[in-house]
């Protein structure tokens, strides 16, 4: 990987060590080491050695001579849930191979879930299942409903390394970009609000549904009316906003300005289009159900279409915040 893409990301990575064991034990360090190559920093890179000795040796350059007083310790058990209840504590994100039983997988996902309830900031969670075994695994790990815990299936090694980028970069910088594509892609060829209402609508619940996410964001705001010679500045001031609520609220987020682009306003005959249209489009949108919560940014009150939005959504009682 020529970029370090996950830079900042402090890694926990939990695997079975004495529970069921992976069928090929290449997988996983390639995995843990796909993410330190990308500039993660692996708490516990060791889980993921192919044998004892390799275990060793990556533990003891992690935790230095500790790692030998764990070892020759005669309960050395204690040490080592401290150890590791304090790296899922300390973690930005954990990521999980759950493709058979294991006790201890459990219940550091369950402490990484639980880190709300203890004043800690609350950690994403990826946990992947290798397709074929999705059937088999436990309803306890399936049934899991919470903010930003995903479930991913895979079927090899390159398909693990891309739900692991999405997992690491999604819920960053790129997250935004990535809803953008899909969306984009899903009204590509829309000539009527109608069909850019069905696109956007499909994509969140593409996204929704890929992602696991309970909560859809919609950040209103001003564009145009203050008139044509402002609406460049009010698009990219809207869009770093988003991006700002994003990276804050750690939620699927969209604006106005991840729907629509110069070549969909020519499609659409936008100019053409009576105001009224506007605000049954974001109605309609806003009426589906799917959006949970609303962003008003800083001179909403001056948009028509975003004092119509927020009306919209007090009626319908989406959460509202003020930026």
């Amino acid at each position: 990987m020529a970029e370090r893409l996950f830079e900042g990301r402090i890694v926990y990575y939990s695997g079975s060590i004495r529970g069921v064991p992976e069928p090929d034990p290449e997988f996983a360090w390639k995995l843990v080491q796909y993410m330190i190559n990308g500039g993660a920093d692996v708490l516990s890179e060791h889980v993921a050695a192919r044998n004892r000795e390799e275990m060793a040796l990556v533990r003891a350059r992690r935790m230095g001579a500790q790692a030998m007083l764990v070892d020759n310790h005669p309960e050395p058990w204690y040490a080592v849930r401290r150890q590791d209840t304090e790296w899922v504590d300390q973690a930005t994100h954990i990521v999980a191979l759950v493709n058979g039983p294991s006790h201890g997988v459990g219940m550091e996902i369950e402490r990484g879930l639980l880190k709300p309830e203890r004043g800690l900031k609350r950690t994403p969670i990826l946990a992947l299942v290798r397709a074929d075994l999705i059937d088999k695994l436990t309803w306890m790990i399936r049934g899991i409903e919470a903010d930003e815990f995903y479930l991913r299936q895979y079927t090899d090694l390159d398909s693990a390394c891309q739900e692991v980028s999405r997992f690491l970069m999604g819920l960053g910088s790129t997250s935004q970009l990535n809803m953008r594509e899909v969306i984009r892609e899903l009204v590509r060829e829309a000539t009527t609000l109608a069909d850019v209402r069905d696109g956007l609508l499909r994509a969140i619940v593409q996204e929704k549904q890929g992602r696991d996410a309970l909560r859809i964001g919609y950040v209103a705001g001003i564009i145009t009316s203050d008139g044509p010679d402002h609406i460049q500045n009010n698009i990219g001031r809207l869009e770093r906003l988003t991006h700002g609520i994003r990276e804050r609220e750690g939620i699927l987020t969209f604006s106005a300005t991840d729907v629509f682009d110069d070549e969909l306003f020519v499609r659409l005959k936008a100019s053409t289009l009576p105001q009224e249209s506007w605000w049954v489009f974001w109605r309609e949108v806003l009426g589906s159900g799917y959006v949970t919560d609303i962003y008003m940014t800083p001179r909403w009150q001056e948009s028509t279409g975003a004092r119509d939005e927020h009306e919209t959504a007090t009626k319908l009682g989406i959460a509202i915040h003020y930026e």
